[in-house]
């Protein structure tokens, strides 16, 4: 396993016969551990604010699920791959027990996860995010027939105006094996439905959203909130779909509230 220091982090990655996974870690390996995941078009750099804001009291992991950031050398792109990429970074870095942090679609790869690992997760921040997600086969088709254009509106309801430069910089970098992985990600989203297991669910749960939300709306966050028994619901009076990244001071704030029982 290669390990490349970077920004006092660790980038790792795992290698088996489907390919590589990587991951940044941050924090002493006897803290507790916490696992981030991110969403569609995303890595494990935009929790970058996190790693190192909890990175004094947590072990911080966050993963590039396959097909994503680092992790393109790993063709398999599916629900369970992504799940299972988790599972895979958990058996390298073997945490006791450990807290997931997921947003939209890494939210929902979350409660895909909770379901076989119940027993090991003690808490999860689920962010911007719903047990079905509002992706129809319509959105696929607008990617697919005009990609440009699709990616166009996707970034400006992803981000806030504070996020101009980013923007600028994800219009002019995306490749074509990029575009497909956005496009097989809209196709995944499609599928998931995690109605089923919000009752069920047992754990501490913190949902956080932006209430000016356009990709995500923020009732559908709630509504997890009022399946889910032991969950605690805020919104920050935001645009955009991604408070961690654009509001991290007020993210950092509430998640170290929740996690200290003060939520």
């Amino acid at each position: 396993m290669l390990t490349i220091t970077i920004m006092a982090l660790f980038l790792k990655h795992i290698e088996n016969e489907n390919g590589r996974i990587y991951y940044r870690v941050n924090g002493e390996e006897h803290k507790r551990t916490i696992v981030m995941v991110h969403g569609l078009a995303g890595d494990s750099r935009f929790f970058h604010n996190q790693m190192k804001y909890f990175s004094s009291s947590y072990r911080m992991i966050s993963i590039d699920l396959p097909g994503h950031g680092r992790s393109v050398e790993y063709p398999d792109l599916s629900v369970e791959s992504y799940s299972s990429s988790i599972n895979e970074v958990i058996k390298q870095e073997n945490p006791d027990k450990y807290i997931l942090i997921g947003h939209s679609m890494g939210g929902c790869i979350c409660l895909e996860h909770y379901r076989s690992n119940r027993d090991r997760i003690l808490s999860m921040i689920l962010v911007s995010t719903a047990a079905v997600l509002p992706v129809d086969n319509g959105l696929i088709n607008s990617a697919r027939s005009n990609f440009s254009e699709f990616f166009d509106g996707f970034l400006g309801m992803i981000f806030s105006k504070k996020a101009g430069i980013f923007i600028l910089a994800a219009k002019t970098a995306i490749t074509k094996a990029e575009q497909n992985v956005i496009i097989n990600d809209l196709k995944i989203c499609t599928m998931m439905n995690y109605e089923f297991i919000l009752p069920e669910i047992d754990i501490p749960v913190l949902l956080v959203a932006n209430t000016n939300d356009r990709m995500v709306p923020c009732a559908l966050t709630e509504k997890m909130h009022k399946q889910i028994r032991n969950s605690r619901f805020i919104t920050f009076d935001e645009n955009g779909h991604i408070p961690f990244f654009e509001s991290h001071e007020k993210f950092n704030a509430a998640v170290e509230q929740f996690l200290n029982g003060k939520l």
